[in-house]
């Protein structure tokens, strides 16, 4: 799920911001870019002089830098603004590469800094601190850089659109010294996302997406934090919200908020401490949001001071709530059914189509309100025509989905065709397809396969349903031809064996000069004998007189045995031919007048050798001849056999 949606008006607005023409500012001063005059042209190590020349002239200046990488400390400290403009994320890029200061240091209220890349890339270096406007920002600290803090918000500061990325497990992200507003962002990785400090500080947050080990902690001043969420993963011992007493008293308030975890250890969804001196407060107000994970959901705790909370029309579980020392716990409207999510193990908290969430929320909330990803709140949610809000970062929507169909190929009658269809839902609702095809028959899922029976134009429907019976379809037309007339098949003409010298001139298969008959093709073979040879192909002569393929070769004829005390002859054929068995004396090697032929198949072929008064004795020499329906004669194969004398 994309972290956060841009509204098209407000996108719309900022490129315009950064996109303003020359005319709007005194002067411009161009860094490795083209479009200033040359005067106030500088190379790629040119930043720094930019900057002071922006400083030492009066009126509102434009600093513009072009593409690559700007490595050093740089600052802007003078009270005339400038706007520093970056080419875009990951193409302009400022490392801050001195330990102990800032990449850019911006103490200009009016100031701003748009569309580039800053990364805190040396252990104790910062990447932005500022006072005034930043827009459009991946900021981040280097992978094995420690002490690092990619933001740091000052007096004044107005910060949206950025990301923030830190990589040190033992560092904040973002830390606010003095009051100002963050939204529309996310942070991830440190120790916490949001930090703040300062007895004046009045820090607001909204529609951010944390996921830190601590989401936004204070020990002095006050924060508010609205439409946002805080997943703690499975950080040991994190903290959703943590007021501490430290300088001074500190409060946190809290609207629709969603505080997630996957429950490891030691996790606490807020935490109200009081305990630094007497007389400095903690204390924590929740409103129209939600616990889930952590095990500890509420602990509340003082030892001076006193620690408060108050929580309405949130919900989460009344288990493991730690309610300790002076102060308070007030519960209003507590909700206490397990909320279920989209896909809580994949990071999305939103709201699933079966929620108890759904329509649980304060009743009050007014419109005009919008959620985490941009979406308006309040909206009904459970169709029963009330209008009521959500607690928590977001709102379900009870939105249609929207559904997609490839454009087919074209389709032959009779052939298998797949086709491809997509849905999305704005909920993340699982999604059903159903699918017309356009000649009577449906499928289902979003890639059916289907076979039109016909030629003709078809108009294949699909359409995606969520669980609520929102539905949306798309379709697409099918061409299909006729499937091509099969090419005829040659039939081929029987060509008759030779005939054995002395055997009495051709015999009529299955008469009684040939007593007998082969077996069914696919018998199993007897152990040991060797497989069938596999069947031949048909080679084709162009030139044959009659313009038909010609078949030229020869059946082959193999594992020829004799079994039975001479009874059974059996042996295997590559295709179906006409089959010529012969006997001889060894003794006197006169050829019997009676012979065998029959008609088989291609596979394991056994053949009766005997019938009736007419047995066979003493010792013989059996040849079999195979011919093909071409004429194509096999060699001849041959064994030896005895077959004792019947009593």
């Amino acid at each position: 799920m994309s972290s956060y949606r841009w509204s098209i008006a407000m996108g719309a607005a900022l490129a315009a911001l950064s996109l303003c023409p020359a005319s709007a500012f005194a002067a411009d001063y161009c860094v490795d870019r083209d479009g200033c005059d040359p005067t106030s042209t500088f190379g790629v190590g040119g930043l720094q002089a930019a900057l002071d020349a922006a400083a030492a002239a009066s009126g509102s200046d434009r600093v513009l830098v072009g593409a690559g990488v700007y490595g050093g400390a740089f600052s802007y400290l003078a009270p005339d603004p400038v706007s520093i403009v970056g080419v875009g994320i990951g193409q302009t890029a400022l490392a801050g590469t001195v330990g102990g200061r800032d990449a850019l240091l911006l103490r200009s209220r009016a100031s701003s800094v748009i569309d580039m890349s800053i990364t805190a890339a040396a252990s104790g270096a910062r990447g932005l601190t500022l006072d005034g406007t930043a827009r459009r920002l991946a900021l981040s600290s280097a992978p094995g850089a420690q002490g690092t803090r990619p933001l740091t918000l000052s007096s004044g500061a107005d910060v949206r659109e950025v990301s923030v990325v830190q990589a040190d497990p033992a560092s904040g992200a973002v830390f606010a010294e003095g009051s100002a507003t963050f939204t529309d962002s996310t942070i991830s990785g440190g120790s916490e996302a949001v930090g703040f400090s300062g007895a004046g500080t009045v820090l607001t947050l909204s529609r951010l997406e944390m996921r830190s080990g601590r989401g936004v902690s204070g020990d002095s001043g006050r924060a508010s934090v609205s439409d946002s969420l805080i997943d703690l993963g499975s950080t040991p011992n994190g903290v959703g919200l943590l007021a501490a007493t430290g300088p001074g008293s500190v409060a946190i308030d809290a609207s629709r908020v969603t505080i997630a975890g996957a429950g490891a250890g030691g996790q606490t969804g807020l935490r109200a401490l009081a305990g630094s001196a007497p007389g400095r407060d903690a204390s924590i107000a929740l409103r129209d949001s939600v616990i889930a994970g952590p095990p500890v959901p509420i602990h509340r705790f003082a030892t001076s001071g006193t620690a408060n909370v108050s929580t309405d029309w949130s919900n989460y579980s009344s288990a493991g709530v730690v309610d300790a020392g002076a102060g308070s716990l007030i519960e209003s409207n507590h909700g206490l059914s397990a909320p279920t999510f989209v896909a809580p193990a994949a990071g999305d908290y939103r709201p699933r189509f079966d929620s108890s969430l759904i329509d649980a929320g304060d009743p009050l909330l007014i419109r005009g309100v919008i959620d985490l990803l941009r979406f308006p709140r309040p909206v009904d949610g459970n169709g029963d025509s009330a209008v009521r809000g959500d607690p928590g970062a977001y709102e379900y929507q009870r939105a249609p989905p929207s559904a997609a169909a490839a454009a087919p190929p074209p389709a032959t009658a009779g052939v298998a065709h797949q086709f491809s269809g997509s849905g999305v839902d704005p909920d993340g609702d699982p999604l059903a397809f159903s699918w017309s095809f356009g000649d009577g028959a449906s499928g289902t899922g979003p890639t059916p396969v289907h076979s039109y029976s016909a030629a003709g134009t078809y108009t294949a429907t699909l359409t995606v349903t969520d669980p609520t019976g929102r539905a949306a379809s798309v379709s697409v037309t099918v061409v299909v031809s006729a499937a091509p007339a099969p090419a005829p098949t040659p039939t081929p003409t029987p060509t008759p064996g030779p005939t054995p010298p002395g055997s009495g001139g051709p015999a009529t298969p299955g008469g009684p000069s040939a007593p007998g008959s082969p077996s069914l093709p696919g018998t199993p073979a007897p152990p040991g004998e060797p497989p069938a040879p596999p069947a031949k192909p048909v080679v084709g002569d162009p030139a044959a007189p009659d313009g038909r393929a010609r078949d030229r070769e020869a059946p082959v004829l193999s594992a020829l045995r004799v079994a039975r005390r001479g009874r059974v002859a059996s042996f295997r054929l590559s295709e179906a031919a006409t089959v010529e068995l012969v006997f001889t004396r060894r003794a006197s090697g006169r050829v019997l007048r009676r012979r065998i032929v029959i008609s088989a198949a291609a596979g394991r072929v056994s053949v009766r050798l005997t019938r009736g008064p007419k047995a066979l004795s003493g010792r013989f020499v059996l040849a079999v001849i195979a011919t093909d329906s071409a004429g194509n004669a096999s060699k001849a194969a041959r064994v030896k056999f005895r077959a004792p004398r019947r009593a």
